[in-house]
């Protein structure tokens, strides 16, 4: 996720050319690509994790007079450290890109694209909260920047930081309507703050904006599950399919419904024919190891959910069902350290908490 701790990995990738101060092109950092994480509750499947889509610069005009923000002619040492800067950024070099980007604020301290260029290499870096404070200098110095905000609660959003990211969120949309990254990412995070009717508008609007999106198609499905209404989940679900019939994260929501429906021998060989599709799906090793540790089937649960381990480290989930693994084989201290990984991973994980008090109960018991 979509959603819980997200330990969200971010990609960057290059945008399209804007041009400096000086009149050369240079790439604006734009939208990292969105993670693919999933995760799940104690009962459940995973649910899609917040996708969270891109920090974006604010458009360059397509000629900057070879000013500073202050309206003085530019200093060639800035131009020389921006320049350096783009450059190693380009080569995802992020720490090197940091220093020269930080030289050239020096040089011209109210400068807000250069700050972006800074949340965008700490964004790179996963420094999430020095994001934060540098786009809130952002905003400060230009409240009417609609990137800048989207950047802010993008840094919010990894950070966990819901409810900071929600407004920031809704001003860039206020700012800029059309702004389909700011509404993509405001959908999860009222997914996240349960504000279910506010995330399907959200959702909505993006599909509106991209209707060949399946992807978005499939949350507002994961929606109707959040809120047990199985018929409305099939109908987006179905809608997913019919754009993409291959897709194994539908196939996956699919097999969970006939699992909560009761056939739980076609929900395993449902959730196995993922796997022959995508021998690397996260969310089929995750459910089989639930039904195995279900069935008490404990060697296969092991297999599973080591293998679901081994492709989403920071899921809450899999270390969840890990925990509870190791609690039915009495291994307490194994138990524990897999219920404290998963507070790690989502501090707010149903029922982790109260697992990992039994556990320790339980220890110090022997």
């Amino acid at each position: 996720m979509h959603q819980r701790w997200i330990l969200a990995v971010v990609l960057s990738f290059l945008g399209q050319a804007s041009v400096n101060a000086a009149g050369t092109e240079a790439a604006k950092p734009a939208a990292p690509a969105k993670p693919a994480t999933t995760t799940a509750k104690p009962a459940a499947a995973a649910p899609a994790k917040p996708a969270a889509a891109a920090p974006q610069a604010a458009p360059a005009a397509a000629k900057a007079p070879a000013l500073n923000s202050a309206g003085e002619p530019l200093d060639p040492t800035f131009e020389a450290a921006q320049n350096k800067g783009i450059e190693l950024y380009n080569k995802n070099k992020g720490e090197e890109a940091l220093v020269e980007f930080q030289k050239a604020l020096e040089l011209d301290k109210n400068n807000t694209m250069i700050r972006t260029w800074i949340g965008a290499c700490y964004q790179k870096m996963n420094k999430f909260q020095e994001a934060a404070q540098i786009y809130e200098e952002v905003v400060q110095l230009d409240p009417d920047m609609a990137e800048g905000h989207n950047n802010l609660a993008f840094s919010y959003q990894n950070l966990q930081d819901y409810e900071k990211a929600e407004p920031e969120y809704k001003k860039a949309i206020e700012l800029k309507p059309d702004f389909m990254a700011a509404h993509l990412n405001l959908a999860y995070v009222l997914k996240e703050l349960k504000k279910f009717d506010e995330a399907k508008t959200e959702f909505e609007t993006v599909l509106k904006l991209d209707p060949g999106n399946s992807d978005v198609v499939l949350q507002l499905g994961n929606i109707e599950m959040d809120l047990g209404n199985m018929e409305g989940a099939l109908k987006y679900y179905n809608m997913a399919l019919a754009k993409d019939k291959k897709n194994p994260a539908v196939l996956c929501k699919l097999a969970l419904i006939t699992k909560q429906q009761g056939d739980r021998s076609k929900a395993r060989e449902d959730f196995e024919k993922v796997l022959d599709l995508d021998n690397t799906f996260y969310d089929a090793y995750l459910n089989l190891g639930i039904m195995d540790y279900e069935d008490k089937n404990f060697s296969a649960c092991l297999t599973n959910l080591g293998k679901a381990l081994e492709r989403n480290p920071y899921d809450a989930a899999v270390h969840f069902w890990l925990g509870r693994y190791y609690f039915s084989l009495d291994s307490m201290k194994n138990s524990i350290k897999q219920f404290e990984d998963t507070l790690k991973c989502d501090a707010n994980f149903p029922e982790a908490q109260e697992w990992l008090e039994k556990a320790k109960k339980r220890q110090s018991s022997f």
